[in-house]
């Protein structure tokens, strides 16, 4: 065995786990002075280190104790919402240098209980450098020591899109590529954007396979929702909509001047709106509005007029806008 090799290899692999040499030697069970010789090729590490080893950098001991050219990296196979890594696995299916395995659950043997696109994304190292590549669902996805595929930027470049469902799904990369075209910051999910097959009564998808600075990202976002890029234009996210948050809004507090919180979150969002109310005049109104409730139909025993008439809408129709 090549100690320089295997020496660059171990080297490489830890770096990719993301240990440093001293939390590495600690849970090989080895002192760090160990690690060292091992990375700077001046000996090799005992036989009976071996599996613990092989454990912690997620490959065979086979592929510690051959060194290959074709290294594999990193793997994970996901949904866009689920992620299993299946590196060791993958690793294992090297032969002579040479990668070559289809992507579906029962050759991983990982169980995706999702309708939404699967895709398979490998991170892998030969002497050419570090490179990307991906496959979708029931492909065969080949790597050959010599290959030359995509690698990390510090923009984000989207190399796969897809939409539809687990059942039938259609390329959307020339879409995007359009879309990109136009710098996007917001892509609404649904058939009017990508149109789909009519005869499509299931839930569909958007799946992007992209990469940016961290590697290969995989994400998938449901119809009727929003895809967004970060403002940066690196990473890509759902768009939250379970909150609203509009910058420069009036905040509203007791002893501020205004006491009455319902007027004055009325007032801040007329405010907002651009219209000239004050305060005051809102108060004003909701009192008018008030006073119209006491009718000979009003429910006395309650504490306010809002269980007998809705000053609210009248409110909001006598700033010219309707409640809703």
């Amino acid at each position: 065995m090549d100690t320089y090799q295997f020496g660059n290899m171990i080297t490489l692999l830890r770096k990719e786990k993301g240990l440093t040499g001293e939390r590495f030697a600690e849970l090989v069970g080895v002192s760090p002075q160990a690690v060292s010789k091992w990375e700077n090729g001046r000996s090799l590490p005992e036989t009976a280190v071996l599996p613990r080893l092989a454990e912690v950098l997620g490959v065979s001991i086979d592929s510690l104790l051959v060194p290959k050219k074709l290294i594999i990296l990193n793997t994970v196979y996901s949904d866009g919402e689920q992620h299993f890594n299946v590196t060791q696995y993958v690793s294992n299916q090297v032969q002579g240098n040479r990668l070559s395995i289809m992507v579906n659950p029962r050759f991983l043997g990982v169980a995706l209980d999702s309708e939404r696109i699967s895709v398979l994304t490998v991170k892998y190292r030969t002497p050419n450098g570090t490179f990307f590549t991906f496959a979708v669902q029931d492909e065969l996805l080949t790597i050959d020591v010599t290959d030359k595929a995509y690698t990390a930027g510090s923009t984000l470049e989207i190399i796969g899109a897809y939409y539809g469902n687990r059942h039938e799904y259609r390329s959307a990369l020339e879409k995007m590529r359009h879309y990109d075209y136009f710098q996007w910051r917001e892509i609404p999910v649904n058939h009017e954007t990508f149109p789909s097959s009519p005869a499509a009564d299931a839930p569909e998808y958007l799946t992007l396979v992209y990469l940016n600075a961290k590697g290969i990202q995989v994400i998938s976002c449901a119809e009727n929702e929003t895809l967004c890029c970060s403002a940066d234009r690196t990473e890509l996210h759902l768009k939250d909509t379970s909150t609203c948050t509009l910058p420069g809004i009036v905040a509203l507090q007791w002893e501020a001047g205004m006491d009455s919180t319902w007027a004055g979150a009325m007032y801040a969002a007329l405010r907002y709106l651009g219209e000239p109310y004050t305060y005051e005049q809102i108060m004003g109104m909701s009192g008018a509005c008030y006073r119209i409730a006491f009718t000979e139909v009003w429910d006395w025993s309650a504490a306010d007029a809002l269980v007998a008439f809705d000053y609210a809408s009248v409110l909001s129709s006598a700033t010219g806008y309707e409640l809703i």
